[in-house]
């Protein structure tokens, strides 16, 4: 048994320990990760939607990765994961 980290609910965690935490490492019971953020409303976020969009666009036309981490002030890394929409899935 685990304790969710918000709502300090007791809960099995096994299944969650599999795929492993997208809350920064924070186990979180289903009930709060249905209500959980999203994007920019996050409080750490970096990016609008907007911006998301724009970086995509931007990287299929041409534009290298490397220079819209620079713009942006994030790494390469990051642009990369946009891109190939490993984060910001729900980003179309």
């Amino acid at each position: 048994m685990s304790v969710c980290a918000r709502c300090d609910r007791e809960f099995n965690a096994w299944a969650l320990s599999l795929k492993g935490s997208p809350f920064g490492g924070h186990v979180i019971c289903q009930k709060c990760r249905a209500v959980a953020t999203r994007g920019s409303k996050r409080p750490a976020a970096k990016f609008t939607e907007y911006d998301i969009v724009q970086i995509r666009k931007r990287n299929a036309a041409g534009e290298s990765q490397k220079s819209l981490a620079r713009e942006y002030g994030v790494t390469d890394s990051n642009i990369n994961l946009i891109c190939r929409r490993r984060s910001w899935r729900h980003v179309a």
